[in-house]
């Protein structure tokens, strides 16, 4: 087996309840941690669900996840801190993401700050192209509207470099 093919193989790794779904580099689940997600990629585990957009996010134990670029993932009580575009759902929270940074543990919901998807009860990832005009046109005015300077503003130099 070639090393192209052995990647194809690994990136479609599905390992108990779990399943990973890659649309370009590589996603793996493995027991109930996440591994990285290189670019575009979503991956579901138990009944929660992490649409990933771009470089990776990682969540393992009881830790936080800390996302560099087009990211977020949530597991158990765990935080994820998203960076840009993402969107995930875990439990009885939803997670909002439109651009920047967001925090999300417990029974609470996340807002950010670009593309958004939002998920309820028994969720299904979907990857990027998967967003259907009726999830993108959920965001309403108001949703358009807490983009406020605060938020733009945490935009800093490094945080545009990785964009």
């Amino acid at each position: 087996m070639t090393a192209f093919t052995s990647l194809f193989f690994w990136i479609d790794e599905v390992k108990g309840d779990r399943s990973a779904e890659v649309v370009d580099w590589s996603a793996q689940v493995e027991g109930d941690r996440s591994a990285e997600v290189v670019a575009r990629s979503a991956e579901v585990e138990g009944d929660r669900s992490a649409e990933v957009v771009d470089p990776s996010a990682e969540v393992e134990g009881d830790r936080s996840a800390e996302v560099v670029a087009r990211s977020a993932e949530v597991e158990g009580d765990r935080s994820a801190e998203v960076v840009d575009r993402s969107a995930e759902v875990e439990g009885d929270r939803s997670a909002e993401v439109v651009a920047r940074s967001t925090e999300v543990e417990g029974d609470r919901a996340a807002e950010v700050v670009d593309r958004s998807a939002e998920v309820e009860g028994d969720r299904s990832t979907g990857v990027e192209g998967d967003r259907s005009a009726g999830v993108e046109g959920e965001r309403s005015a108001e949703e358009e509207g807490d983009r406020s300077a605060e938020v733009e503003g945490e935009r800093s130099a490094e945080e545009e470099d990785n964009t």
